[in-house]
């Protein structure tokens, strides 16, 4: 572990883990600010075309800021390597696709129960209230044909990906180069779930962000943290034909008894890497 303030290259990777998920909102803001801005705007077609699939904006955003976050990315990467600091600890194998599994529908049914509380709390205040329906909105099918395929993109593959390029491989390396990977897990798990805003997510998100943490801290491969993103964002997000109440009812089943298992594969992941 790194835990000097005296090494400015650590300053350095501090100051892009904090400022990078910040910078990420304000490029979306600019993004779509643009788009309402374009010529693209007075195009009926376009028009048409971007209100019946409303993640499709997002979903090209996403893509536009892998592409930008990359190379910090791998800057990061690349140094900690050097330092034989960033090496990974455990290999991703089909063990580690099950696991990977499981942690994701115990995430899902922490988020489950907490999405429960929550429309019985947040209900009885007006602005909170409005953030269920936000919430509920942004998840909100459209009849368009394309609709799924692009909400497919941004939600399930697309955002995982720079999410966790920004939070594991920026936020998390920088703020363990300081103080430590369990710190490290808590702090930029608790800044996940600020950063999404809404008070319907910010619960869910931070423990989501939390147990990412940790299982990247004790293993340090980006495919572990990456593919229970994946998973948790696919079982919110299901495509058209299995979304209906019977599998809604078995996936909720599921994720909620996967809840202490995967309190208990994080604690196995910790403590082994603990042993290493």
């Amino acid at each position: 572990m790194f835990q000097s303030f005296k090494d400015k290259k650590n300053l350095y990777f501090l100051a892009l883990a904090l400022l990078a998920p910040l910078a990420y909102h304000g490029l979306n803001s600019a993004f779509n600010h643009l788009f309402i801005l374009s010529p693209l705007v007075d195009n009926k077609a376009v028009l048409t075309y971007v209100t019946e699939n409303p993640m499709f904006l997002d979903a090209i955003f996403c893509a536009l800021m892998i592409a930008l976050v990359w190379p910090f990315y791998r800057m990061v990467q690349k140094d900690n390597q050097a330092r034989g600091y960033g090496k990974a600890r455990l290999s991703f194998t089909m063990k580690g696709l099950g696991q990977s599994f499981v942690i994701a529908m115990g995430v899902g049914g922490i988020s489950a129960i907490w999405q429960m509380i929550a429309r019985t709390l947040l209900t009885a205040d007006e602005t909170l209230s409005q953030s269920i329906q936000s919430f509920d909105a942004t998840f909100a099918a459209s009849p368009a044909p394309t609709a799924y395929f692009w909400s497919f993109l941004s939600v399930v593959l697309l955002g995982p990906i720079i999410e966790e390029m920004i939070f594991r491989g920026l936020t998390f390396s920088g703020l363990d180069r300081i103080w430590g990977g369990l710190v490290a897990a808590l702090v930029s798990g608790l800044y996940f779930g600020f950063w999404h805003s809404n008070p319907m997510q910010i619960v869910y998100t931070a423990v989501m962000g939390i147990v990412l943490g940790l299982v990247y801290y004790a293993t340090k491969n980006m495919w572990f943290p990456m593919v229970i993103h994946f998973i948790n964002n696919l079982t919110s997000n299901l495509p058209p034909a299995i979304d209906n109440d019977v599998f809604y009812m078995g996936m909720l089943a599921v994720k909620v008894i996967s809840i202490l298992p995967m309190i208990y594969l994080v604690y196995r992941f910790v403590k082994n890497r603990k042993e290493i």
